[in-house]
């Protein structure tokens, strides 16, 4: 079963340890799930391209240049790893177009009252977007990697 795992600004968050935005023992939690991953031949992680940004502006905003300076080489270790197709990690959801947009601007609109931002919106649309690209009749696991059970709740088999 190929695994596929849309990681979430929170996690990645906790993973980078970025001061005032992790927990210690999600971050151990969520470390370790990362290396698991990382050693499975069947596994990718995705990075949508809102988490990108949304965790550059969490490490712009950290007030100590050392943990600033700290995050920052982790995240861009993380990107080029991305950059260089170096598994687990892949990236996905840069594409969209006004067809898209509107998806997104439904989705954060009718999920706002239950804490969806446009954030989670723009990994929802990316998630389903993915979902359409993959091949039929292998099995997936496809979870929403995320702190968010509103988020997590769309992970499936199939």
């Amino acid at each position: 079963m190929n695994e596929i795992y849309f990681i979430d600004t929170c996690v990645l968050l906790n993973i980078l340890r970025v001061p005032k935005k992790y927990d210690e023992n999600k971050s151990k939690e969520h470390s370790k799930k990362l290396i698991d991953i990382s050693y499975k031949a069947n596994a990718t992680i995705i990075m949508p391209i809102s988490v990108i940004i949304e965790t550059g502006n969490f490490i712009n905003h950290i007030d100590s240049d050392y943990h600033k300076r700290q995050c920052l080489k982790k995240f861009m270790d993380i990107l080029k790893n991305i950059k260089e197709e170096t598994a687990p990690w892949l990236i996905y959801g840069y594409e969209y177009f006004q067809e898209d947009l509107n998806k997104i601007i439904d989705t954060a609109t009718e999920l706002s009252p239950y804490g969806v931002g446009m954030g989670d919106a723009f990994i929802l649309e990316s998630f389903n977007r993915y979902i359409d690209t993959l091949e039929p009749y292998k099995k997936y696991l496809i979870e929403i990697w995320s702190d968010d059970e509103h988020l997590q709740a769309y992970s499936q088999n199939i």
